[in-house]
């Protein structure tokens, strides 16, 4: 025996027992791939925050099915959780034990997964007809008045991308880095990246809902009517920019985590021109600590091809980038036709219109 190759052998049954570790088997609620027991049943990652949201938020789902378990359906989703063993007991006692690395990645994807949630709920219940621009809102959210909306109002694709916009601007606000920026470069971010993480959030929206198309909640087009008309003899690149990256996203199945953390990412552009030395050094550091989250994330959840993984998620941004331009060039393009139409302020800055 060749010196040294009892340790390697010892290092390669070491290195087989880490890998059986992240072996899968299905999750006791919806059957997908899953790793880990999440308060008292072996769940997929999808299957744990949805439980943990319905508890914590205090959800009540109505089902209208008669007999059987809907997959689709939140009210049995989270019947079947309860079944199969899921504790709302354990929400307050769950800790993970794990290095501090990983710790410090558990406690920000919580804070991010609750803080996206509240922004996706407050989005559904809000309704203003403000019309204030981009400065205004980052200066203070708070002015925008928000409204109690009629039940049999339906929303417009116009309101809809304000009060998206809106809705963006409020959850990056809310972040303790960005609250260190100074007001000039905060105007200068926010005014580069709404649309393109509006966009990136519509489509992951469109994704979980199992759609390949994307339209708002409502079922509508994301497209002013006008718009749509004046794009009727050819409608393709309308039509393109709402279907084809879902197809990308459905592809890869991206987490609610994986998401949380690139849109983070992706908003903290350094090489953003124009933006303060302190600004760029901000955006720096916070961009490197969130792609380091990133690939801890990624080599816990795919441990043999984390590299491909992140290669495969960090390269959506070019596509968001590409296909807001793309928006961009129609919208205005559809404003040189029509030069009397009037979007909302936010929508002109985040457009550049």
């Amino acid at each position: 025996m060749e010196p040294g190759s009892a340790p390697e052998t010892q290092a390669s049954q070491s290195e087989a027992s880490a890998i059986s570790l992240f072996s899968s088997r299905p999750c006791e609620v919806c059957g997908k791939e899953a790793y880990h027991n999440n308060f008292g049943a072996l769940t997929c990652d999808a299957c744990k925050m949805f439980f943990r949201r319905a508890i914590l938020l205090g959800k009540n789902y109505s089902c209208n099915s008669a007999e059987r378990m809907h997959a689709k359906c939140c009210s049995c989703r989270l019947k079947k959780c309860l079944q199969v063993g899921m504790n709302p007991q354990r929400l307050a006692k769950f800790k993970v034990k794990v290095d501090d690395k990983t710790s410090a990645l558990g406690t920000t994807m919580e804070e991010l997964l609750w803080m996206d949630q509240k922004r996706q709920d407050n989005l559904m219940k809000f309704y203003s007809t403000d019309n204030l621009n981009m400065e205004t809102i980052v200066w203070n959210p708070d002015m925008v008045r928000k409204m109690k909306k009629d039940p049999n109002h339906l929303v417009t694709p116009d309101e809809w991308a304000y009060l998206a916009l809106y809705s963006h601007t409020v959850y990056f606000l809310q972040l303790d880095f960005v609250k260190q920026l100074s007001f000039e470069d905060k105007v200068k971010v926010f005014k580069f990246n709404m649309l393109p993480l509006a966009y990136f959030a519509g489509l992951m929206r469109t994704k979980n809902e199992k759609s390949d198309y994307m339209y708002s909640p409502g079922g509508q087009s994301i497209y002013p009517i006008a718009m749509q008309d004046e794009y009727k003899d050819n409608h393709l690149p309308l039509t393109t920019l709402c279907s084809e990256p879902v197809s990308r996203l459905l592809e890869l199945d991206v987490t609610d985590e994986e998401y949380c953390l690139m849109n983070i990412i992706f908003f903290c552009n350094p090489g953003l021109q124009g933006l303060s030395e302190a600004g760029c050094d901000i955006l720096h550091t916070e961009h490197r600590k969130y792609f380091a989250f990133l690939l801890e994330h990624c080599k816990k959840k795919h441990p043999k091809s984390f590299i491909q993984r992140i290669t495969d998620l960090m390269s959506f941004h070019s596509k968001i980038i590409n296909n807001a331009s793309a928006m961009e060039g129609l919208f205005s393009l559809f404003l040189a036709n029509k030069p009397n139409y009037k979007f909302y302020m936010l929508i002109e800055d985040s457009f550049h219109l």
